[in-house]
């Protein structure tokens, strides 16, 4: 048989194995013995064997990285990278098909009230993040008015509105966005262009996860997202892709963790996710037990 189609087949094996595997939802979880990780870790992200991170609203503007297999073997080293925005509520972070961006997710909108929601796609080359040549893409959502926010109850004085979003996945063409419904625990999807400029969010579907979700994402034909319930409940699942149906949930019994950030290891064929500082526990992350 010649190399070639050796090759090929061994290429469609692996991805067929790293699909398998990512379809089963993990259950129980142990967490990585990594030092000085971003207190909030609002999201996670692989390029070329780096892990990167970010921290939420009221942090510095930085993105942090480490090595992939030093954080494995415990020996993770973090550094920052400034980046010239401000960081007014960052909750996700991602890379495009080819791994020549890194986006930020600029919508945390908890009251319900912004206006200047934007994704921040910044360069990289190799493992060089360029801080400094940045593109806005910005955009609101085709169905907002101030009068939803208005009518929304409060409880504890926050409005339940269906307008905050902690997730989104990015092709080299379009970004995708996953709301996380206060008022009615569901999640909205959104598109809009990769490309710099104003957007008008269209929505494009709706799933029932059963929790709030803070990140995702896409392996295979399938939507990975992590979250937690209202009541405290830490929570991964799953929905197909485009027909955003089969959804499945499976409770992870870890407290007083939050979870903050999922990402897809393709080497390893593994998630990671990430839970916030909270309370006697320190920020952490987390691989399938």
């Amino acid at each position: 048989m010649p190399n070639l189609i050796k090759t090929s087949i061994l290429v469609v094996c692996t991805s067929i194995m790293n699909i398998a595997k990512a379809q089963e939802l993990p259950s129980k979880l142990k967490q990585l013995n990594s030092k000085d990780i971003p207190e909030e870790t609002s999201g996670l992200c692989i390029v070329n064997s780096v892990l990167y991170s970010i921290n939420d609203s009221g942090n510095p503007s930085e993105i942090w990285s480490t090595n992939l297999d030093l954080l494995y073997t415990g020996n993770a080293i973090w550094k920052t990278t400034k980046i010239n925005v401000k960081n007014i509520d960052w909750e996700a972070i991602e890379t495009d098909d080819n791994h020549k961006h890194l986006y930020i997710g600029e919508f945390g909108n908890n009251k319900g009230k912004r206006r200047d929601l934007k994704i921040i796609k910044i360069p990289i080359i190799g493992n060089s993040i360029k801080g400094d040549s940045i593109v806005n893409i910005e955009f609101d959502y085709e169905d907002y008015t101030e009068k939803k926010i208005e009518k929304s109850i409060s409880i504890k004085g926050r409005k339940m509105h269906n307008f905050d979003c902690e997730a989104f996945w990015v092709s080299d063409s379009s970004i995708y966005l996953f709301t996380k419904n206060w008022g009615n625990r569901k999640c909205n999807v959104y598109q809009i262009q990769n490309r710099s400029g104003k957007h008008t969010a269209k929505r494009i579907g709706q799933f029932d996860p059963g929790f709030l979700v803070t990140d995702c994402v896409k392996v295979g034909d399938s939507l990975f997202y992590c979250g937690y319930s209202l009541t405290g409940n830490q929570y991964i699942g799953s929905v197909s892709w485009g027909t955003w149906e089969n959804c499945n949930r499976k409770k992870i019994n870890i407290k007083p963790a939050q979870f903050e950030a999922i990402t897809w290891d393709s080497q390893k064929r593994e998630f990671i996710l990430s839970s916030e500082s909270r309370k006697s526990q320190k920020a952490s992350l987390f691989i399938p037990n």
